[in-house]
């Protein structure tokens, strides 16, 4: 995106959120002008944290994070992402289409714990669609990328753990997939 539509969706961005996201839409187009890369990420975090910030997550990740989303940490790429997808109806299949587009732009090679962390989400989402197959693919994919990583993240772990005990539960009680509905947040 040139930077002349960038600062066209940060204005848009400023007059459409409440006035507590503008010192954070401020420092948007400040790092992105200057190109500070991990400001800006940690901004994004801020925003994205922010309890106002909910109805805009979707359109910011669409419109402005897949602009710089090659000059940022692809496991900080996936975790704004899953975050943002939390904001999409988990019913939907637009949930499901996103996670899949988000694994897309994280190479195995390049960046494997994100490549994993990404999967963990996406299989919890097909837990949601009662796709035990599909969930069960995508937890020995993950699996398999995070035996050979050393170090793992605590996040990574965690996402991957949960999401397999999830899948257990499912697996032997069927019903446990409506109270998996209920606590997704």
């Amino acid at each position: 995106m040139p930077a002349r539509e960038v600062e066209s969706y940060l204005a848009q961005l400023l007059h459409a959120t409440p006035e507590t996201l503008h010192p954070i839409v401020d420092k948007f187009q400040r790092y992105y002008d200057r190109k500070l890369w991990h400001q800006l990420t940690l901004a994004v975090f801020e925003f994205l944290e922010h309890p106002d910030s909910k109805p805009f997550q979707v359109d910011l990740f669409t419109n402005f994070i897949s602009d710089f989303q090659s000059k940022i940490d692809k496991l900080r790429l996936a975790q704004i992402g899953v975050k943002v997808s939390k904001e999409i109806t988990p019913e939907s299949q637009d949930h499901l289409k996103f996670l899949i587009a988000l694994k897309d732009k994280i190479p195995v090679a390049e960046h494997p714990q994100a490549h994993a962390f990404v999967l963990a989400s996406l299989a919890h989402a097909k837990l949601l669609f009662a796709d035990v197959l599909g969930s069960r693919a995508d937890l020995e994919e993950a699996g398999s990328l995070l035996e050979g990583v050393d170090g793992v993240e605590r996040s990574v772990n965690a996402a991957f753990y949960e999401v397999k005990a999830d899948y257990h539960k499912v697996r032997f009680i069927p019903d446990v997939v409506i109270s998996l509905k209920q606590n997704y947040p």
